[in-house]
């Protein structure tokens, strides 16, 4: 028995230290708006801290924005991948979507993440878009779980069934007089 305990004991080291809570977090990003050509839905995810593929940084001007090439999602009930997905400070556009069954939309309204524009963070919430094109954008935490989370799972499932294997079962004796 001390032997099984102790081919376990790595197991559950290794359970604990892949429990780490993850830097970013995948975040899903749902948007229905009106723009100039019609309507548009968006659904599609992100990580809360992602690496931008590109910037425009005129934050000596007052504005900038930060783009995403090759989302997949689903865009006007289409799954697809949108060739960009970009997000604005100040001046720019706060919103916009490039590439994809939703055409050419571009919004304006409160900016979408804080830090900078080489290291944007997004948070749930709500975000409203008005103007020419008007929308909202509701940015919430998606229910994906993440592989530590498996691997505790799984982990613990197997010492369940280690021990039940292992349990001795009683024997019931008969005799006759």
């Amino acid at each position: 028995m001390k032997s099984a305990r102790s081919a376990l004991l790595p197991l559950f080291i290794g359970a604990l230290m892949a429990a780490a809570p993850a830097s970013a977090a995948p975040l899903l990003f749902v948007f229905t708006g009106q723009s100039l050509t019609g309507p548009v839905t968006a659904t599609f995810q992100l990580d809360s801290n992602p690496a931008p593929d590109r910037i425009n940084d005129q934050s000596a001007f007052g504005f900038g924005q930060v783009f995403f090439d090759n989302v997949a999602g689903v865009y006007d009930g289409v799954a697809a991948t949108a060739s960009t997905i970009s997000f604005g400070t100040g001046l720019a556009s706060q919103f916009q979507i490039s590439g994809s069954p939703a055409g050419f939309a571009q919004f304006g309204g409160q900016d979408v993440f804080t830090g900078s524009f080489a290291s944007p963070v997004f948070s749930p919430g709500t975000y409203k878009f008005t103007g020419f094109s008007s929308g909202t954008l509701t940015v919430s935490n998606a229910a994906v779980p993440e592989a530590a989370t498996w691997a505790t799972m799984v982990i613990g499932f197997g010492a369940i069934g280690f021990a039940m294997r292992r349990r001795s079962s009683a024997r019931a004796t008969i005799s006759f007089a």
